[in-house]
Order: C-alpha cells, then sequence, then structure tokens
C-alpha cells in the first residue's frame, strides 16, 4: 500500500513550491515522483507540429520526488504522516479511531485504512 495515491491532496515540503497545496495527477512508483496540480510548472518551447500548428511556449506540469510532498490533513490543518490501520466489523486488530471508521463505506469486511497519525481520519 502506498502512503501517496492519485486525487490525494498534498503539501510541499522543500523546494521552490514549498508550503503550497495541490491535488496529485499523477504518481509514477517507479520512478518515486508525483505530479501536482498547478505546481513545480515548467515551460518548454514547442517547434510547430501538425498536432500543433500554432508551436510555441507551453507551460505544463512537473514531477516532484515524492520525498518532497506530505499528505494534508484538513482536521489537523497541515501536512501530516500516515499510518495503516484495520478497520472493519470484527477485524479491528489494532485500535480504530472514529475518523477511520467513518472512512469504510458500509461493508463490514475488514481492510487496510490509511489514516493521519496526529488526529486518526481516515485517508481512503
Amino acid at each position: 500500500m502506498r502512503s501517496i495515491r492519485r486525487d490525494d491532496e498534498v503539501v510541499v515540503i522543500s523546494g521552490k513550491d514549498k508550503r503550497q497545496r495541490g491535488k496529485v495527477l499523477s504518481v509514477q512508483f517507479e520512478k518515486g515522483r508525483v505530479i501536482v496540480e498547478g505546481l513545480n510548472t515548467v515551460k518548454r518551447h514547442t517547434k510547430p507540429t501538425q498536432a500543433a500548428p500554432q508551436g510555441g511556449i507551453v507551460t505544463k506540469a512537473a514531477p516532484l520526488d515524492v520525498s518532497n510532498v506530505m499528505l494534508y490533513c484538513p482536521d489537523c490543518d497541515g501536512p501530516v504522516r500516515s499510518a495503516i490501520r484495520w478497520v472493519g466489523d470484527s477485524g479491528s486488530y489494532h485500535d480504530t479511531p472514529q475518523g477511520a471508521v467513518a472512512a469504510l463505506k458500509d461493508d463490514s469486511k475488514p481492510r487496510k485504512v490509511r489514516v493521519c497519525k496526529k488526529c486518526g481520519q481516515g485517508f481512503d
């Protein structure tokens, strides 16, 4: 189970976009990089092609290293570390915070859920 997934809200903790928040657009597991919406933008000069006959300067998001971002918890209002807990009906192998139980979607099957280490709120 990976700690950062697509559509997660993250905070950049180092680099030129430090302290900025954004939504993860994609995760490159092999390279250990993430692309965050609106952050770490670069400009590329492109030649005119049949697909883009105008050419010119294109602004796009470049990948960040996964070590430079942390999950954002709305309850704690900041970057937090995540833990993995087992939750579910009679499948609680650990003490389960109420926020993580609220993240379940009406199934009683025990499963793993990412939770905030500060407040216990579930991310999944």
